[in-house]
């Protein structure tokens, strides 16, 4: 049986946080890319279309730079959970990388 002990000291988001935080660009960046700047400009293109009209030149970069700033945005808040002090704050109310001491 794993003590309390044990887990805690395999959190590896506290010990590691730029590690945790290069993980969250990856799980973040791809899906916000491949969605925002793949799927989304495809079904505004088709919407337009059916109505006779143009997708405006400035949306795919807009989009671009939304999907950049959502990833930038979980980027730095897993680095800022992953500080020790947020870490604890975040244990109490259940949220740590460790599990609430009883």
């Amino acid at each position: 049986m794993t003590t309390r002990a044990e887990i805690r000291a395999a959190a590896t988001q506290t010990a590691y946080p730029w590690k945790a935080s290069l993980r969250t660009l990856v799980q973040v960046g791809i899906p916000a890319f491949v969605t925002l700047v793949g799927v989304v400009p495809l079904i505004i293109q088709i919407i337009l279309e059916e109505i006779g009209e143009q997708m405006p030149e400035g949306l795919r970069l807009w989009l671009v730079g939304a999907a950049t700033l959502l990833t930038a945005v979980a980027t730095a808040l897993a680095r800022i959970m992953a500080i020790p002090a947020v870490n604890a704050f975040l244990t109490r109310w259940g949220l740590g990388a460790t599990p609430k001491q009883g």
